[in-house]
This record gives structure tokens, C-alpha cells and sequence, in this order.
């Protein structure tokens, strides 16, 4: 699918421009006027690791139909072993983060046609791992801000990848076997829900503002949104 359409002469119709461009980012101008293709609403989105807020691990995608084909393959390959963060999907974007020789590799691509949008590679001992907090939801893509102290949660801008705001008093641990089990977040209706050893935290995602927090006896872990409840695992001895 292309980025960008210019059409002189009437020799295509808005119609023909507008199915062969991305959708959301991608431009058309069809004899001087601009068009741009709206996100198809039988696209389902894939914002946590566990699906959305909920997570249940199912999709109302009803998109997807057959018969279908590879769109696009691009960056490396890896399994879906103990570790890997994987794939978040909304709003056209496709983030990931993933070991690669060593270090960190969180990457945004463009998901309807792979052109990668920015990338940043960690050397520092960060790791990528399926316990950590990483949400990618209305042009924000939220993870551990990997170059501060304790890597609190943080986020960045999901097109640029430009840091945005830090959310004051999270930590989100240090890597894979470190502890992360009791750090997590799950985002929904502009707001973040960070649980962190005995604190569970609330923050507007545009502001960063902390709008409440609440403390309790053991650690709280595996945040999820249940319809307008946040509900926590104790976690045992």
C-alpha cells in the first residue's frame, strides 16, 4: 500500500486512490484535492500483551477475511519463547520490542505496509520480556523509559517515538528475572493503571497527572480492567 498518491488529469478516481493507500497516515491528492483514508472500523486493535485492558486474549476482528495474504514481512525473525514482549497493534501501528544480539531492539512500523516509522536499540542490560508493561493505544506507546534510573513507565509519541512525559513514582524493574512480576500497567479511556510491589497508581496519560493511589499490605500484581473495575492479584508468600 502506498504513502502517498498524486493524480493528475483524472486519469484515476478518488475511489482507485483511496484503496491503495494506507489508511490514517497516508495522502492522496487527486487533481489538487487532498484525501486520506479513514481507519477501517472492522479493524480490531491489539494494545497489551494480553489483548486490551481486560485481558482476555480475544479481538472483535472481523476484518480478516479470506481468502487473505501476507502484506508485508520485515525486521527479524524470533519465536515466541519465554521472553519476547511481541507486537502491539492500534490506530494503523504496529510497535515491538525484541532481543536482538544482545540488547533491546523497540521498533513502530507503519502496519499496513511495514515502512518503519523509528527505532531505538538498548545495550545497557535491558531485556525484553512479556511481564513488562508495554501499551501502545491512541498514538501513545507506553513502556519503561530504558535510559532512567529503576526504568519507570513512561510515553513516548508512537510515530517518532519522541519521549512525552514520565509517570512520577512507577518503576518497572530492571530486566527479565528481576523482579518484574511485580511491576505492570494496563491503559483505557485516557487513563493508566500502574501496580507496583504495594501501590496501585492512577494517571491521566495526556497530562501524566496522578489523579489517586492507594497502598496495601503485599505486593498487587497483573492489573486488568474488568468493565469499571481495576481488579489485582495478592501476590502469595
Amino acid at each position: 500500500m502506498a504513502n502517498a498518491v498524486v493524480v493528475t488529469g483524472g486519469a484515476v478516481s478518488e475511489a482507485e486512490a483511496l484503496r491503495v493507500l494506507v489508511p490514517v497516515r497516508g495522502r492522496a491528492w487527486v487533481d489538487g484535492k487532498e484525501l486520506t483514508g479513514p481507519m477501517p472500523a472492522n479493524f480490531g486493535e491489539w494494545t497489551h500483551w494480553a489483548g486490551k485492558a481486560e485481558n482476555n486474549k480475544t479481538n472483535p476482528e472481523t476484518g480478516l477475511q479470506i481468502p487473505n495474504a501476507v502484506r508485508w514481512m520485515a525486521g527479524p525473525w524470533y519465536g515466541d519463547g519465554i521472553n519476547p514482549n511481541g507486537w502491539r497493534l492500534s490506530g494503523g501501528l504496529a510497535a515491538a520490542e525484541l532481543n536482538i544480539g544482545g540488547g533491546l531492539n523497540v521498533e513502530v512500523r507503519d502496519a499496513f505496509n511495514g515502512v518503519p516509522l523509528w527505532r531505538q536499540t538498548y545495550g545497557n542490560g535491558s531485556e525484553s520480556d512479556k511481564s513488562k508493561p508495554t501499551i501502545l493505544i491512541n498514538g501513545v506507546f507506553m513502556r519503561p523509559d530504558e535510559t532512567a534510573a529503576g526504568r519507570p513507565l513512561a510515553a513516548f509519541k508512537a510515530t517518532t517515538g519522541e519521549k512525552l512525559r514520565v509517570f512520577e513514582g512507577t518503576l518497572t524493574g530492571g530486566g527479565r528475572g528481576k523482579g518484574l512480576l511485580s511491576y505492570g500497567a494496563v491503559a483505557s479511556d485516557g487513563f493508566v493503571f500502574y501496580s507496583g510491589e504495594n501501590t496501585v497508581k492512577c494517571f491521566e496519560i495526556s497530562t501524566g497527572k496522578e489523579t489517586w493511589s492507594s497502598q496495601h499490605p503485599r505486593n498487587l500484581v497483573k492489573p486488568t480492567k474488568a468493565g469499571g473495575l481495576i481488579v489485582l492479584i495478592e501476590e502469595g508468600e
